[in-house]
């Protein structure tokens, strides 16, 4: 409901495909007919919107962040936008925390579309851009700031950017051993482990 009020334009419509609206979660019979052709219809949409939930001022901050992080065009660079911004750091550690971040059925949401962007809010960012600096995060900063919530999130991203570049190692790998790659993932339905990675 709140991605629908935070989506909405008052200058035209959109046409949306929502999993948990479109698809009748408590029929298994139908939920059995709907979950294979997920991934074609994430791969055929025009944009795929992630929708990370509510602002709230350390969200916003940590936006904010990012923004600037994903700017760096070289170490240097990125370490004086985290030195200068340090106070702000720890606001970074509140999108980690957030829930999408955690799901099985996210992996194949992102990873099919040919266009993604995250909303928190108003709040519009392109994937890409989002991504890119969470692999800095990733490659240039250590200790504390690498939590396991950070882990879980940057590990995601790094496999999205792999699949996509089609040099991954892990997109030839079995069902089984991706499953094995995302296993802390979360499901409501423990099936949706299996189902979620079979696009």
């Amino acid at each position: 409901y709140m991605a629908l009020k935070y989506l909405r334009r008052s200058d035209g419509f959109m046409k949306l495909w929502i999993d948990a609206i479109s698809i009748n979660q408590w029929d298994q019979v139908e939920r059995s007919w709907q979950v294979p052709r997920m991934a074609r219809i994430y791969s055929h949409a025009e944009q795929v919107i992630v929708w990370l939930g509510e602002p709230n001022d350390a969200l916003n901050l940590g936006v904010t962040l990012m923004d600037q992080l994903s700017l760096a065009e070289d170490e240097g660079q990125f370490r004086h936008t985290w030195k200068r911004n340090k106070h702000q750091v720890g606001s970074l550690e509140m999108l980690w925390q957030l829930s999408w971040w955690s799901r099985t059925w996210v992996i194949q949401e992102v990873v099919s579309a040919k266009s993604a962007r995250i909303c928190i809010g108003h709040e519009v960012r392109e994937w890409d851009d989002f991504g890119r600096a969470i692999l800095l995060i990733g490659e240039h900063v250590e200790g504390r700031y690498q939590s396991s919530e950070f882990k879980t999130v940057h590990q995601f991203v790094e496999f999205v950017k792999m699949v996509q570049s089609s040099q991954s190692r892990l997109v030839q790998q079995s069902l089984l051993e991706l499953a094995q790659y995302f296993r802390g993932r979360q499901a409501t339905d423990p099936r949706d482990k299996i189902y979620g990675l079979m696009g």
